[in-house]
């Protein structure tokens, strides 16, 4: 049986975003604990180091999950407290693996409390689009697609998408409400509770990546997909017989 993601809307108050966080964090990562925010001083002593204050949304962020790197860090990097930085009058809180791309929120904004992310790379150096209009809605869009890198996942592939297999699965399962990236990221992202998939579609790219958390929903996406010539570049089939997730009810 399907159950509906909880991301087919999104709510329009920020304590209603953390809360669906920390409700889709609790199915696929190991429940979130107090310990595992960082606390107030902590966040106090980097808007002190850094001259700046750190918007509402931020410091919330942090606070919740900050900790977390298991569900934040795996590929890119929810900077640390104690490692923000000002680049171009932007306060850099999350970085690509290699530095090659940086998130900020400027700090001329910072008396807004979920002011929008703008992102930068080196090969635009200086140059900054917003990729978020929102730092609590960044912070859902990176729990929802980091999903392809974490270690808390049953089953996870990737590869080319073709227009058979966007027809099929925008046939069969559901759009999920959570806006793409301006900038990089999936451009559109389907599934319900237990599996979701992201895929490229408005920047030339054709990648499909799925993260499921049980076989089940995993294998009946590849039923669908397999007859239209769907071949993964990777999946968990790769990884060690008997592998599995730290996360899984199944």
């Amino acid at each position: 049986m399907r159950h509906p993601s909880p991301f087919l809307s999104i709510p329009p108050a920020r304590a209603e975003r953390w809360a669906l966080l920390r409700e889709f964090f609790d199915q696929w990562h190991p429940p979130l604990r107090p310990a595992e925010g960082d606390p107030a001083a902590t966040l106090d002593a980097a808007a002190m180091r850094l001259g700046v204050d750190l918007p509402a949304a931020l410091r919330e962020w942090y606070a919740i999950a900050g900790r977390r790197a298991d569900a934040w860090s795996r590929q890119d990097v929810f900077v640390r407290p104690d490692r923000l930085r000002i680049e171009d009058g932007r306060i850099v809180f999350y970085e690509e693996s290699q530095a090659v791309v940086r998130w900020g929120v400027g700090v001329e904004g910072r008396q807004a409390e979920d002011p929008p992310v703008f992102v930068s790379s080196e090969d635009e150096h200086g140059e900054w689009l917003e990729e978020s209009p929102s730092i609590s809605l960044f912070a859902l869009q990176r729990l929802l697609c980091d999903l392809k890198w974490s270690h808390d996942v049953r089953c996870r592939a990737n590869g080319p998408w073709t227009d058979a297999v966007l027809t099929a699965i925008e046939s069969h399962y559901p759009r999920l409400a959570l806006p793409a990236y301006a900038a990089s990221g999936p451009s559109r992202c389907y599934g319900h509770r237990d599996l979701v998939i992201g895929v490229e579609i408005e920047r030339g790219e054709d990648c499909l990546w799925v993260a499921s958390r049980a076989e089940a929903p995993f294998h009946e996406l590849q039923r669908l997909l397999k007859p239209l010539g769907m071949r993964w570049d990777s999946s968990s089939y790769d990884w060690p017989s008997g592998w599995v997730s730290r996360n899984s009810d199944y």
